[in-house]
């Protein structure tokens, strides 16, 4: 295992970008610049063009608290929503990626496939109105990255297993269970969907080192 990059998540794992190809759109310079100021940048920290590829809101962005609504209709704005979702996830090496991420409050995450038990071939695996069924007893520390505080690493002991029980695509309900770096990813990105978050981990004062350490971060950006 590398070290910081089986984390449960979010941004360390340098994987394939196997996103479908989609029709790049030219924004008009007013749109490049609301991508430059949602502080994302992209990988390598250039601005991605491509539609399907959503900036990452960023803490402290109040989008990552916004209380996110139970999808209750699974039709083609769901299936939009995935797609991007996905591709985003691609574009920025992440193993797991939560709605909120992308400014969207609605009860959806996704898992990288392998993450999940599947093929390298196969798409993400959706987690759409998910609840956690139980926990086991037994529980670990590691460091947790986040693709929402690019380059901030914390300790976050989790139990080693977990069970979750959601919905697919179509709507139809199913059960995983997962032990280790999947559990871990799923109840991190499971935590998105109730606003919670990486700072929530740390205390007062690590609070405001994270919070000094993006300030710098997005100023890097905006001079690059």
């Amino acid at each position: 295992m590398q070290e910081r990059t089986l984390i449960s998540g979010i941004a360390a794992l340098s994987i394939p970008n196997k996103a479908p190809k989609r029709k790049v759109v030219q924004k008009p310079a007013t749109a490049r610049l609301n991508d430059y100021i949602s502080l994302t940048g992209g990988p390598s920290g250039r601005i991605l063009l491509e539609m399907a590829i959503h900036p990452i809101v960023v803490w402290p962005d109040p989008r990552l608290r916004e209380e996110t609504q139970t999808i209750k209709v699974f039709n083609e704005s769901v299936q939009a929503l995935y797609q991007d979702l996905a591709d985003t996830m691609y574009a920025y090496n992440g193993l797991g990626i939560a709605a909120p991420q992308i400014g969207v409050a609605k009860k959806m995450f996704l898992v990288e496939p392998q993450l999940a038990g599947l093929s390298p071939e196969d798409p993400p695996v959706a987690f759409i109105n998910c609840d956690v069924l139980s926990e086991g007893d037994e529980y670990e520390e590691a460091d947790e990255g986040c693709l929402s505080f690019p380059g901030i690493y914390v300790p976050v002991e989790r139990p080693y297993q977990t069970t979750v029980c959601a919905q697919n695509l179509k709507g139809e309900i199913f059960e995983m269970t997962g032990e280790g770096l999947l559990a871990r990813c799923l109840l991190h990105e499971n935590d998105h969907l109730t606003g919670r978050i990486l700072v929530d981990f740390v205390g007062p004062l690590k609070k405001k080192m994270i919070k000094l350490k993006l300030k710098k971060h997005t100023d890097e950006i905006f001079a690059s």
